[in-house]
């Protein structure tokens, strides 16, 4: 859920609807901006500005947090920290939600960033190495080939419905690159550090490609290299209120399937085959969404674009998505007939009645 960067030594215009709270004691020039969004997470925000503001670092940062008008006590914590820490927190608080699901909060914050490199971190995630900051600033320092680097994060369920475990697979703890952001991308949100001259200004966003930390992350990858650093440094929280954790299944898979129509034009299909096959995974486990809910008319839809993507069953074969829409019509059929029980019953009961009576005016025979 994150933005596009503005490196800018001028202050930032801030819009009327949001007020910025700061303090001439910030650093005029910071090395580091942490870039925080919050909303309702009155439960998590104080462990996530602790995490920053226990960085050991030797040089300044600033804590840029975008509270988007929080129906919980969220506005107040911040209020509390920013007036205990005024050398380390700027607040950006909003007089209405701005919705879009976060984004406007997360373009907003990300513009107001005024450091070389920009460090994300939600504010229902945390941080748990005290060097984190400095040794993503020294890797990028020493590696001016990096446009951003990241690192591994444990994830925890705040419900206890699974064990912690890490959140990159064997397999994706590595650099990466625009074909395999593509195709998977799984970086932690508080894991990044972006090279914040790698991203540009806002105005020249490209037009259709909608602002999320995987647009920044592929933007990122034509400008240098997606560094890994083998360290686990933080906390990825999964909780029904996440940004992402608390999302229906369903959604996920959607919603990842319009990015990656947006990524396929913004990257003038140079990677189409790469984009059609990452949609075609999604859809297929989509389309077991809604078989399981027998949502035929959906179903049926992703069958159709499946079959637009991928004519020749390369990545999906088509008998598996004729399994998946007879599955989906199985309930629709069952409701069908359930609905037609009673008239059949009469039917059938009037039938036996007519046979009956024949048979009684035959003389029993």
């Amino acid at each position: 859920m994150l933005p596009s960067s503005l490196k800018t030594q001028a202050k930032p215009q801030i819009l009327p609807e949001t007020v910025e709270v700061s303090d001439l004691r910030l650093p005029a020039c910071p090395k580091v901006s942490i870039f925080m969004v919050t909303y309702n997470h009155e439960n998590f925000i104080a462990q996530a500005i602790d995490s920053v503001l226990m960085q050991q670092t030797n040089f300044d940062y600033e804590l840029v947090i975008g509270e988007d008008c929080s129906t919980d006590n969220t506005r107040q914590i911040v209020v509390d920290y920013q007036k205990k820490y005024p050398s380390k927190i700027r607040l950006l608080l909003h007089k209405k939600n701005l919705g879009e699901g976060g984004r406007e909060n997360s373009r907003r914050t990300y513009v107001s960033c005024r450091g070389d490199y920009i460090a994300l971190l939600e504010g229902d995630d945390y941080w748990t190495d005290p060097q984190k900051l400095q040794t993503q600033a020294d890797f990028l320092d020493a590696h001016p080939e990096s446009s951003l680097c990241f690192h591994d994060a444990m994830v925890h369920f705040e419900d206890s419905s699974s064990a912690p475990h890490r959140f990159l697979p064997p397999e994706l703890r590595c650099d990466r690159t625009t074909e395999g952001l593509l195709n998977r991308y799984m970086i932690a949100t508080l894991a990044t550090v972006v090279r914040a001259k790698c991203i540009p200004n806002l105005d020249k966003w490209p037009a259709g490609l909608e602002l999320s930390d995987w647009a920044i992350a592929l933007k990122c990858s034509e400008q240098g290299r997606i560094s890994y650093i083998d360290k686990i440094m933080g906390v990825y929280r999964r909780h029904e209120g996440g940004t992402w954790g608390g999302v229906a299944q369903e959604n996920r898979y959607r919603r990842q399937i319009e990015l990656l129509q947006g990524f396929n034009k913004y990257f003038s299909y140079r990677y189409d085959d790469i984009c059609r096959r990452a949609m075609v995974d999604r859809i297929i486990p989509l389309m077991e969404c809604y078989a399981t809910d027998g949502d035929v008319a959906n179903a049926a839809r992703y069958a159709l674009m499946c079959l637009r993507l991928d004519p020749l069953g390369r990545h999906a074969s088509w008998s598996k998505l004729g399994r998946l829409a007879v599955r989906a019509c199985i309930p629709a059929l069952h409701r069908g007939l359930t609905a037609r029980l009673p008239w059949s019953i009469r039917l059938y009961r009037n039938i036996k009645s007519k046979c009956a009576n024949r048979t009684t005016l035959a003389g029993g025979r």
